[in-house]
């Protein structure tokens, strides 16, 4: 009686183990990081004309590494990070426009490049973008207003509701919020950064 009792056992733990196996097998992968950073800037479809210089507002968001870039199309169940400005779009003029829409690649830069940026992390800390046709150091970074824009994009965070030109004195928030997400998908400082900037 005992030998039948362990030979049911054995049979019931192989079905159970079975069952384990198959059920893992049906989950899908997913990793929390792979390297790559996503993100998607939605400019809106209207340019703001209040300001006294025009200007596009935007909004950035996470975008997971279990979904392709090229394929994303809108904001829907993504989760916002921040607003964003730019200046609005002017046949991709050096220091006169925003770039072009599209897929791009870039980097973390923290150098302390100006006096402003000494000793804060979330002034210094930025990202730029590789590959921008016809421009250079185009970047997401720290900033108040338009004004601190030559074409990168502004990270300003919440704005002020009396005067949507400006930030409301949370710029580095915005960038806290940008960059901690951007080094938590990240695992070095060397791993790829991507952004699609789209229009609503």
């Amino acid at each position: 009686m005992p030998i039948k009792n362990d030979l049911i056992r054995i049979i019931m733990d192989k079905k159970i183990i079975k069952i384990i196996g198959l059920i893992c097998a049906l989950q899908p992968s997913i990793s929390t990081s792979n390297g790559v950073a996503q993100l998607l800037l939605v400019r809106e479809a209207q340019i703001n004309l209040s300001c006294d210089v025009a200007m596009f507002p935007g909004k950035l968001y996470k975008v997971p590494s279990v979904f392709k870039l090229e394929d994303i199309g809108s904001s829907i169940g993504l989760e916002l990070l921040t607003n964003t400005q730019e200046l609005p779009f002017e046949d991709n003029i050096s220091n006169a426009s925003s770039i072009p829409e599209g897929v791009y690649e870039g980097f973390i830069r923290s150098d302390e490049s100006k006096t402003w940026m000494k000793g804060n992390i979330n002034r210094t800390w930025r990202i730029q973008l590789n590959g921008v046709p016809n421009r250079s150091a185009i970047q997401f970074h720290y900033g108040k207003d338009k004004s601190w824009s030559k074409g990168c994009i502004i990270l300003t965070g919440e704005m002020s509701n009396t005067l949507m030109c400006e930030a409301k004195n949370s710029s580095e928030k915005a960038v806290e919020n940008v960059r901690k997400y951007v080094e938590s998908e990240m695992n070095s400082s060397d791993d790829v950064i991507r952004v699609k900037i789209i229009y609503e």
